[in-house]
């Protein structure tokens, strides 16, 4: 949909349709196409995890909390942020940033979105709003990999032996 709505927008504008509005087009179409399937996803009723699975992320994360304490600095500057900044572009993400406080806000985010899985209509506007506010930041789409790997590397190292990868 998305070549095919390119292809009408450069054949229907001719020279007008320039790379600068090709790149916005694609933009567009690909907010639209995003928020489209989000929808579609939400309307199908599907959870994102199994009630067995939202058991399982909260007792674990009752465990992490209980190693993090309120700051979660143990964990995630130590751990997470020392993993994470093994990628250079990411870690100049971070230049004079006071790791601790960054750590803290982090660790809340992830209480947060933990708590709210049974609920998660009402955690998705805030994760969004995290999203785009990273993304001003400078973060690259693909960087998020890099974050998960991070933080499943973090859950690994802090749980242990209760750690069990799929």
């Amino acid at each position: 949909v998305g070549a095919s709505l390119l292809y009408t927008l450069e054949v229907g504008l001719g020279s007008e349709f320039t790379p600068r509005l090709h790149e916005a087009w694609t933009r567009l179409y690909k907010l639209i196409s995003t928020t489209m399937i989000a929808a579609a996803e939400k309307a199908s009723g599907d959870s994102p995890l199994t009630d067995a699975e939202i058991k399982l992320v909260q007792e674990s994360w009752g465990k992490m909390r209980s190693m993090g304490g309120d700051s979660g600095a143990p964990l995630i500057r130590d751990i997470f942020y020392k993993h994470l900044h093994q990628d250079p572009a990411v870690a100049m993400m971070f230049a004079g940033v006071d790791m601790g406080k960054q750590a803290t806000k982090l660790w809340n985010m992830l209480g947060i979105a933990v708590r709210g899985l049974t609920s998660v209509d009402r955690i998705v506007p805030l994760l969004q709003d995290s999203g785009r506010r990273h993304v001003n930041y400078g973060v690259k789409p693909e960087q998020f990999a890099s974050v998960g790997a991070s933080l499943l590397y973090t859950l690994e190292k802090g749980l242990g032996a209760a750690w069990t990868p799929a």
